[in-house]
């Protein structure tokens, strides 16, 4: 854009010191010089005007293609909670509504033992809202910064029994709340698939900033990728890809039967 300006200016000004520099030429010939000049730069101020029109609407198309993006992984999203619902919550909803059944009917056994088997069933469940709560809006990153909310989603997960542990080190203060919030999710998302399905007698997480370089590594000592990674389209990897996307990071993933690590790095300087 600049260079078409600088262009013009060039053109427009080296047609007028022609003229200028010809002060004895006959005044009939130089106001047709002028008008000559005149008929120039509008000619190259409609191309000009042209180019802003068309670097207008690129950006236009681009913010649609964003704003598309950006809806695919809510959707994404939202199809993932449901699953996490109905799997989860759901399924311990109804093993609980049978065993209450059960007692109610006097057929459960011991009364004492079902009573204590329905409360680490209702503590179960109300963990697992939890998590999809924090899922739906992680609002502690407005009191937090990255890496104290990843320590601390860590620290959790570790009460839970999952062998997971974290090191952070770097300033994360001045992070945008767009690129702390997909660095987050990126980050539970990693954990989750980690606990979930890898099996894995350790889950390790670090977080970076330094020397104007973010990098987040999730990775598990557990069984692997099945299959070919360019064959991995999982719902968790592809929303991954996409909030690294969006914020112009790079994701990459690698795995082996030893374990998988999934590593994100965005340039910030």
């Amino acid at each position: 854009m600049a260079s078409d300006r600088i262009n013009i200016e060039e053109v427009v000004l080296a047609r007028l010191g022609q003229v200028l520099a010809a002060p004895d030429r006959p005044t009939l010939d130089l106001k047709a010089e002028y008008a000559s000049l005149a008929d120039d730069y509008r000619s190259l101020m409609r191309k000009f005007n042209k180019t802003l029109a068309i670097s207008d609407r690129y950006q236009a198309q681009l913010q649609e293609l964003n704003n598309r993006i950006q809806g695919l992984v809510r959707e994404e999203e939202r199809s993932r909670l449901y699953r996490d619902l109905h799997d989860g919550a759901g399924q311990s909803l109804y093993a609980i509504s049978l065993h209450l059944q059960l007692l109610a009917n006097g057929g459960a056994g011991d009364p004492k033992h079902l009573a204590a088997q329905l409360a680490r069933e209702v503590a179960d469940v109300a963990a697992e809202l939890r998590d999809i709560a924090q899922q739906l809006r992680p609002s502690y990153l407005n009191e937090l910064t990255l890496d104290q909310a990843v320590a601390e989603r860590c620290e959790l997960l570790a009460r839970r029994g999952v062998p997971i542990e974290v090191a952070c080190a770097g300033d994360f203060a001045s992070l945008s709340h767009e690129v702390s919030d997909n660095l987050y999710r990126i980050a539970q998302e990693g954990v989750a698939n980690a606990a979930r399905h890898a099996h894995a007698g350790l889950i390790s997480v670090e977080l970076t900033h330094q020397d104007g370089v973010l990098r987040l590594c999730v990775a598990d000592n557990g069984r692997g990728l099945r299959g070919p990674l360019q064959e991995q389209t999982g719902m968790g990897l592809r929303i991954m890809r996409e909030r690294a996307d969006q914020i112009g990071a790079t994701l990459t993933v690698s795995s082996s039967p030893s374990g998988t690590s999934v590593s994100v790095t965005l340039e910030t300087a």
